[in-house]
């Protein structure tokens, strides 16, 4: 991988970490303490060790981990994680549906994170509060 392709990774890494980042610092304000931010963190290193098992039994063609299993860790908060292995391992890179289904949860934490940010505005109203 050449040096701008690493560079364009980590600005999208960074760029797509932010809301959530942002999000989860409002949150755990509400809290006596952090604990809640170190929850994402955790399942982001059991997604990418999840990523790096299961590449690593691929190139044996053993074995491998479900891709719903991994959407799920993904699911949990362990997007970034996951993000990382995809690009270090080139892990489901070319894989459409996997990638899809990827992206709709990124996605779905973007506008989650973003709602967290207004205060829950979108939420409330379409839940009538």
């Amino acid at each position: 991988m050449n040096s701008n392709k690493i560079l364009l990774n980590f600005l999208l890494f960074l760029g797509i970490l932010s809301l959530p980042t942002f999000a989860l610092f409002k949150i755990s304000k509400n809290f006596d303490n952090y604990f809640l931010i170190a929850i994402p963190i955790f399942i982001s290193f059991i997604s990418y060790f999840l990523c790096y098992h299961d590449k690593k039994k691929a190139t044996k063609n053993n074995w491998r981990i479900p891709e719903n299993s991994l959407h799920l860790f993904e699911l949990l908060g362990g997007w970034p994680g996951s993000f990382i292995a995809q690009k270090i391992f080139r892990h489901k890179t070319n894989k459409w549906q996997y990638q899809l289904k990827f992206w709709l949860i990124i996605t779905f934490y973007q506008l989650f994170s973003w709602d967290v940010i207004q205060n829950f505005n979108w939420l409330k109203s379409f839940f009538g509060n």
